[in-house]
């Protein structure tokens, strides 16, 4: 899950009576962990490992999970417009942190005609980055493909952009 700003998150188990003890740090939670009373307020990226301890019964298995806080772009600019047919809901489709459907017909997506789409994204003033989620869609039958490779450049200026990372996706069938 991710977040912008702060996130409220509660956690719960099915049984009656049962102390949920948790970490913030990586470490395996045990009954000299915190221990959990009311909603944990989150303003960074945090992961939690829970796990629920009752007398007389086995701890239970550990919950793990990462909310990331994330810094949104600010604003994007597209070299060439979207296929009109796959130009989202609203000019902000593409940042607006919203994962379309399965299908692509749902309005959420963003597509392109062509061979190359470059997005240049306005991150407003982050001083780093630690990663890059990037969601596409492929829907061989309706020639909606994959990308193929996808390059990541930054710099403080667009004349001053340098290749930041580069990741190919091999996309043969039994890979998929």
């Amino acid at each position: 899950p991710i977040f912008l700003d702060q996130l409220s998150i509660g956690l719960a188990c099915q049984y009656p009576d049962v102390a949920i003890h948790y970490t913030l740090d990586g470490s395996t939670p045990d009954q000299q962990s915190l221990l959990y009373q009311d909603s944990l307020i989150l303003e960074k990226t945090t992961n939690i490992r829970a796990r629920a301890f009752l007398e007389d019964w086995n701890p239970s298995p550990i919950v793990e999970q990462t909310y990331l806080k994330i810094l949104p772009a600010a604003s994007y600019r597209l070299a060439k417009a979207p296929a009109e047919k796959y130009a989202g809901v609203h000019p902000q489709s593409l940042i607006d942190l919203k994962v379309g459907e399965a299908t692509f017909n749902d309005e959420e997506w963003i597509g392109f005609w062509g061979r190359n789409c470059t997005i240049n994204l306005d991150l407003a003033g982050s001083d780093s980055i630690r990663g890059i989620a990037i969601h596409a869609l492929e829907d061989v039958n309706s020639w909606v493909l994959f990308p193929r490779k996808i390059r990541v450049k930054g710099g403080n200026s667009r004349q001053n952009l340098q290749l930041l990372g580069e990741q190919s996706f091999d996309l043969t069938q039994e890979n998929l």
